[in-house]
């Protein structure tokens, strides 16, 4: 591990920031995330002056390491900015946590070098990441890497991008790229493909695909290393570097912090613009009036906020259980296992399944004018819908995969009858198929790509 001078580290804005400030911050972004919605979903990312007064904020240092010009708040201080942002702005705050979360990736895989140069000398570092839909060979020096990888949420304003890579064995350099390595790519070895703009929500978020074209990057920013299975039989170079137990956990199960957290956040923005609604209308039989003085609309509304705030909670909390299973794991106790991160995986997604249960109460309940276009109402709707069609929202079938963990039929599946090695053999034909038939659109941000 290199070992930097001091006068190498990178100095925090602000050092006595605390978590809390930072959350309240987030809450005084509301009046101007709410102004610019309409701005986002036109640009297909936030307004960048919205963007801006992210960064003046903060925002993105939030889990970043603080030798490296971040704050490194806990997982549970990210989860209620999130909330906070998404309140304002659903699209905006998907856009950001899944910029500012990869931070968390690249400080608890990557040498202390990698990081250094990735997140010097400013500290500013916006980077989007995705599943392995590219490749990378050795070459000297370094890695040569290709692939287009879509849904890159945070791309539009990203100066990096940290997507996996397929790579060949370690022991057959030769070989076709078989195992899983993430990468760091900076903003010139990228292109951002204008494929954002005919989505059905979350228009604002610019999860536009990225393409790379046989660039070379250095050979300290590729580990072999895969977020969706980390092995923390030893505790992670991140760790041993910042001596956080934030650099210490399970990364998918982090990641899973930003899709609860956004929902939550979606539905209290949905709570808000309902509770105006109902006082600013009434209702249309006798007794007529304001609708929020009538008992139907006061036990949504009352229904609904119960919901809602026990998704935050079970989010905030299981953000704190993440940390505390990671905490135990670096400092000698038993290894934070995949079983723990499946367990809670089901916790957030049964959170964001209460969340968006309260929507679709608040959305049956307010009303036809709540279609309109120019309804804010109309938004949140489609957001929540499009946040529903993602895997992370597929609660069942993981269901089925973490009961068979808790049952002890591990690699075992009746219903499919397949086997855990059969099912990663389908996933990996699955990727290739995604690379071979990929439209080819134009690599440039004029225009509009269609997926």
């Amino acid at each position: 591990m290199i070992k930097l001078a001091n006068q190498d580290l990178i100095s925090v804005p602000e050092p006595s920031l605390t978590p809390d400030e930072m959350v309240a911050r987030a809450a005084g972004l509301r009046n101007l995330l709410l102004e610019k919605q309409a701005t986002a979903e036109e640009l297909g990312a936030p307004d960048p002056g919205v963007n801006n007064a992210l960064i003046e904020a903060g925002f993105y240092r939030v889990v970043q390491p603080r030798r490296f010009g971040g704050y490194e708040f806990d997982l549970a201080d990210f989860a209620r900015v999130t909330i906070e942002l998404a309140r304002g702005c659903p699209s905006t705050a998907w856009y950001f946590s899944f910029s500012a979360g990869h931070a968390l990736f690249v400080a608890q895989l990557f040498p202390e070098e990698a990081q250094h140069a990735a997140f010097g000398p400013s500290g500013e570092f916006y980077a989007p990441g995705r599943l392995p839909m590219g490749t990378a060979v050795p070459v000297d020096g370094g890695w040569r890497i290709k692939g287009r990888w879509d849904y890159c949420s945070g791309a539009r304003y990203a100066n990096y991008f940290v997507p996996a890579v397929l790579v060949p064995p370690e022991d057959d350099p030769e070989a076709a790229p078989s195992e899983v390595a993430m990468a760091i790519v900076p903003r010139a070895k990228w292109e951002l493909i204008d494929d954002w703009r005919d989505m059905l929500g979350l228009r604002g978020s610019s999860s536009n695909s990225i393409s790379i074209d046989d660039q070379v990057i250095p050979a300290r920013d590729l580990v072999r290393a895969n977020f969706m299975s980390v092995d923390l039989s030893k505790p992670p170079l991140g760790y041993e570097i910042h001596r956080n137990p934030l650099y210490g956990g399970r990364l998918q199960g982090a990641v899973h912090t930003s899709f609860a957290a956004v929902s939550v956040g979606a539905a209290w923005a949905m709570l808000d613009e309902y509770e105006r609604t109902i006082k600013s209308r009434k209702t249309y039989f006798p007794p007529i009036v304001p609708r929020f003085q009538h008992h139907q609309y006061q036990r949504i509304y009352g229904q609904a906020y119960g919901k809602i705030t026990t998704a935050q909670t079970i989010v905030v909390s299981t953000a704190a259980q993440h940390r505390a299973l990671a905490a135990r794991s670096v400092e000698g106790g038993p290894a934070f296992a995949p079983a723990e991160e499946m367990a809670l995986i089901t916790q957030y997604q049964n959170a964001m399944e209460l969340a968006l249960e309260a929507v679709d109460m608040l959305w049956r309940t307010a009303g036809s004018t709540a279609t309109r276009d120019d309804s804010r109402m109309q938004r949140y709707y489609r957001d929540c819908a499009m946040m529903r069609t993602h895997l992370s929202q597929q609660y069942e079938p993981f269901a089925e995969s973490f009961a068979l963990v808790r049952l002890g039929l591990e690699g075992q599946s009746v219903r499919a009858g397949q086997t855990a090695d059969q099912m990663e053999s389908r996933i990996k034909k699955t990727i290739d198929l995604v690379e071979e038939e990929a439209p080819q659109q134009p690599l440039a941000v004029s225009g509009t790509g269609r997926r």
